[in-house]
């Protein structure tokens, strides 16, 4: 005991005439006071500089050693959480890691998904939005990902939802090409996955199916606990997150969303289909049912989305289990009918 207490350095005080010297014990048992011993060793414990993580991040990432690589992208993942969420700025901004790094990461499969994760938390902040909409190149690789429909598929569709919060950026997203157009890329998706959430012989529309989920969850059981299942897959957060992206776009270019007649129909009639198989006070902000009911609502106040859910679809056969059920849900669906009865 006496060797650890001789390595602490006393207190020193200043001594004054008023006041009366410490005792011997007094003095030991504050050396032995814990805030006093470690006060050396807690100053020792400051947080890593970005530059200096950084320095150490980015020549791993290309480290031929896979587990010395793998622990650089889980650092790197840790830079963008929500305790670091103060460094997701300079990562792009300074460390333009959107365009070296993290795009050699989304790029190659076995690093997908992590790159992904990634670049939807530098995708949070209002300052980097313009920047990451200003790389073709990672535009280009998330588009892929949705024309493709890879398992990472659903954190794209985050990704290019957080992009769309702003208006201003719903023409470069809108128009931005890689051969295919956002909107031709989400009607497909929506008419591939839409039938994955909505079958209710689950494993028969698997068996025909060729799609690659790391989420999907088979089931025979209840109808309720299939539709409980259905809501944890990969496919359902897709579908989720695209019609919040869609909600955004179509408060600003509801007429080119409305030539899309099939991402219109599979909109209504996922709606129809949440309506018969999930609780209404599930629908909450954001969720499924509440984004497709938005669009289409925005769509109705459109002079060529009205027309084409009134006289293309007959929407009001779709929301017919909304009307008469009360809160903001069956207010909306009112809404709508009254729109195209104005027509």
């Amino acid at each position: 005991m006496f060797s650890v207490m001789s390595s602490v350095s006393p207190t020193k005080l200043s001594p004054s005439a008023d006041c009366v010297a410490p005792s011997l014990w007094d003095q030991l048992a504050q050396k032995m006071n814990p805030s006093t011993c470690l006060q050396g060793s807690l100053e020792l414990l400051e947080e890593e500089s970005l530059e200096s993580a950084m320095e150490s991040i980015l020549p791993d990432l290309s480290s031929s050693a896979i587990r010395k690589q793998k622990k650089a992208i889980q650092r790197l993942y840790d830079l963008t959480n929500q305790k670091n969420r103060h460094k997701r700025v300079d990562l792009v901004q300074k460390f333009r890691i959107h365009s070296t790094c993290l795009l050699k990461l989304i790029k190659a499969p076995e690093h997908a998904r992590m790159g992904c994760l990634i670049l939807n938390n530098l995708s949070i902040p209002h300052e980097n939005k313009s920047i990451l909409l200003q790389s073709n190149l990672l535009l280009k690789e998330l588009y892929t990902i949705l024309e493709e429909l890879k398992p990472e598929t659903y954190l794209a569709c985050l990704i290019l939802r957080n992009l769309s919060c702003e208006q201003q950026h719903h023409d470069r997203l809108i128009n931005f090409s890689i051969g295919k157009t956002l909107l031709p890329l989400l009607e497909n998706m929506f008419l591939t996955f839409g039938p994955l959430v909505m079958h209710q012989d689950e494993e028969k529309t698997l068996s025909r199916s060729s799609l690659r989920s790391s989420f999907l969850t088979r089931s025979s059981s209840s109808e309720i606990n299939v539709a409980s299942k259905r809501m944890k897959s990969a496919e359902f957060q897709a579908l989720t997150y695209s019609a919040q992206l869609l909600e955004q776009l179509t408060q600003t270019h509801a007429g080119l969303v409305a030539k899309h007649v099939r991402l219109i129909e599979c909109l209504l009639e996922l709606i129809q289909h949440l309506v018969a198989t999930t609780k209404l006070h599930d629908w909450t902000q954001g969720s499924l049912g509440d984004a497709c009911l938005v669009t289409i609502l925005q769509l109705a106040q459109d002079r060529r989305g009205c027309r084409v859910l009134r006289e293309d679809l007959y929407a009001p056969m779709y929301l017919m289990g909304l009307v008469g059920k009360g809160g903001i849900h069956d207010t909306r669906a009112s809404w709508v009918q009254c729109y195209l009865e104005g027509l």
